[in-house]
This record gives structure tokens, sequence and C-alpha cells, in this order.
């Protein structure tokens, strides 16, 4: 697996010592966004619920009414919320989150970036930190690679190398 250089500050801003904040990690579709999201859940202790917006069943559990969400969250350390764009009124739900479960760290993901980021945006205007996930770098494949050139050569079999 590759290691993703974001992986860190994702891993930060969740940490209970950190200041408490959304997290919304956003990028292009198939960049890895759910793969460093299970990544990072699964190593972390304490209570913890994956939910996906792509699921009717799982955006019925994210509405803005508090009995809804102690149900959900109340006995939680940590609430991942994948293709958060897909939830309606995700914005009010995260501002919601953040304001009346001071204990729970939560990390929502979405990509379509723009469109979660305008949902959320006002809502969450000094509760959210904005991580983007980009495609994979060279320094990810190869971190000694910092050239194209250095990682060809890196990559290529040393019979398959120019001259």
């Amino acid at each position: 697996m590759i290691q993703r250089l974001i992986k860190k500050r994702l891993e930060a801003a969740l940490n209970p010592a950190a200041p408490r904040k959304v997290v919304c990690l956003l990028g292009l579709r198939q960049v890895g966004k759910t793969t460093l999201l299970r990544e990072v859940e699964s190593g972390l202790a304490g209570r913890r619920e994956f939910l996906n917006g792509d699921f009717t069943d799982d955006r019925a559990l994210l509405v803005p009414e508090r009995a809804a969400l102690q149900r959900l969250v109340g006995h939680l350390d940590y609430l991942f919320i994948d293709e958060a764009q897909n939830i309606p009124e995700i914005g009010r739900v995260l501002k919601l989150l953040h304001d009346e479960f001071p204990r729970l760290r939560v990390a929502a993901s979405g990509s379509a970036g723009f469109d979660l980021r305008q949902k959320t945006g006002e809502p969450l205007t000094g509760r959210q930190v904005v991580l983007e996930l980009f495609p994979v770098s060279l320094a990810e494949l190869e971190p000694r690679a910092t050239t194209l050139r250095q990682w060809l050569e890196h990559v290529r079999p040393a019979g398959d190398r120019p001259g």
C-alpha cells in the first residue's frame, strides 16, 4: 500500500490532544479518500463508527435532530462519514455534531469537493480543518526520488535503462 503524505496531518487533526475541529477530506474521485479514512480509523483506539453517504440507511441516521444524533454518536469517540456530499443538510449536521458532542471527533470526506465545501463552509466556519488529497505523487511512490527521471530509474529494471 502506498503511504500517503497527508495521512500524518489527518491523524494529527483527529488526535484528542489537538484542537477539536471537523476534518473535511476532499479530493477527486478515486484518489484514495475512503482507503485513507479506513486506514486511519483502524489505527485509532476508542469507539468509532464509519458511515457512507451513498447508503440510504446511513443517510437516514445523519439528520439534524438531537435525539437521532444522540442515539448515533452519544457513545462514540470518532465518527467517519464517507461521501458526505450525498447527505442532505450535511453542513448543519456536522455543525451540530461539533457543537453538541464535545468529546466526538468527526472526519468527513467528499469526492465532489466544491459541492461539499459549499454545503459545509458557512455552518462550519471556525469549526473545520480542510485537507485535500491529490492523486499519488512521486514522493509517495518513491520517497528518495525528487525528479521524474529518478523515479523512472528506480522503477525500471537495470537492463531496460537507456545507455
